[in-house]
């Protein structure tokens, strides 16, 4: 499908349907096919999203079998320091949100998960790649949930701080 002809979504934050694309982009996925994506904000709110988006079976698949969101080098991933994002991350949970359970979504291999109980916090989180999970629980010793925020989120009660960093553009 030509990328101008994908419909544009709606906003997320105030329903309008009204966007300005400012940047497209058309993918070529492994195994998958072409996604046309594109970047913008609603003229009516200004919210910047997602405007267009690969479709949703598109997005799992991609997920739960070519995910790249891994690690190669799982000793040097457990001796690393936090980075700027996870201090950053860090204490700006510290500041807002009593320590109990952090439940990342898109966790990935669970890195920010590993400084964040370091840091006196339980944790927990969800990935939609099987891979990403697995290598949670090798490398960190993190149990991962399998799957995405509306299928795990619902699961969980008692949770003081949820994370989503860097996740929301990949979400159906």
């Amino acid at each position: 499908m030509d990328a101008a002809a994908q419909p544009m979504d709606a906003c997320p934050l105030c329903g309008a349907g009204a966007a300005v694309e400012a940047q497209a982009q058309t993918l070529a996925l492994a195994g998958l096919g072409v996604a046309h994506i594109g970047f913008g904000h609603c003229d009516s709110c200004g919210h910047i999203h997602q405007v267009r988006r690969a479709s949703d079976a598109l997005l799992r698949e991609h997920y739960a079998a070519y995910s790249n969101y891994t690690c190669f080098d799982p000793q040097a991933a457990r001796a690393a320091p936090p980075g700027n994002l996870t201090r950053r991350l860090l204490s700006l949970a510290e500041a807002r949100a009593p320590k109990g359970m952090a439940y990342e979504v898109g966790c990935a291999t669970g890195y920010h998960l590993a400084h964040f109980r370091h840091a006196g916090w339980a944790v927990g989180g969800c990935d939609p790649s099987p891979k990403a999970v697995a290598q949670a629980r090798e490398i960190f010793d993190i149990a991962v949930d399998c799957g995405t925020d509306a299928q795990m989120l619902p699961r969980r009660d008692g949770l003081a701080l949820v994370l989503f960093s860097h996740v929301l553009e990949h979400m159906v």
